[in-house]
C-alpha cells in the first residue's frame, strides 16, 4: 500500500510539473489588426489602427511604425498616425517578440 501511495505522489508531481512547465513555455500570442490592408487619406487626416495582442506575454507590446514619416508621422501623445503630406506610407505593425510576423498596411495620403 506504501508505494501504491508513493507512487501515486510521484505521479501527481510529475504531471504537475509538466502541466507547468507547458503553460510558461507555449507561445500562443498572436497579433490580430483589425483594419483594411489599403487605406487612403487626405493631408491632415488622421488614422487610428486597432492592433491588438493576444495572449500577450508580460513585456510585449504592439509596435506601430510608420516606413515613411514625411507622408505619414505616429503621434504617440493621439495614439494615432497623422498624414502629414501627399504620398505613399507602409505602417508596419509588429511586436517586440521576433517570432511573431510584422503586419503591413499601405497607406496612400491625397493633398
Amino acid at each position: 500500500m506504501k508505494k501504491f501511495i508513493v507512487f501515486v505522489l510521484i505521479l501527481v508531481v510529475a504531471v504537475s510539473l509538466g502541466v507547468t512547465t507547458y503553460y510558461f513555455i507555449r507561445d500562443n500570442e498572436e497579433l490580430v489588426v483589425n483594419s483594411e490592408s489599403s487605406i487612403y487619406l487626405n493631408k491632415g487626416d488622421t488614422l487610428e489602427i486597432d492592433a491588438e495582442l493576444k495572449n500577450a506575454k508580460i513585456g510585449n507590446d504592439v509596435v506601430l511604425t510608420s516606413l515613411n514619416t514625411s507622408v505619414l508621422e505616429w503621434n504617440p501623445a493621439l495614439n494615432m498616425f497623422d498624414a502629414i503630406e501627399g504620398g505613399a506610407a507602409v505602417i508596419e505593425i509588429s511586436t517586440k517578440n521576433s517570432k511573431i510576423n510584422p503586419i503591413y498596411i499601405e497607406v496612400t495620403v491625397g493633398n
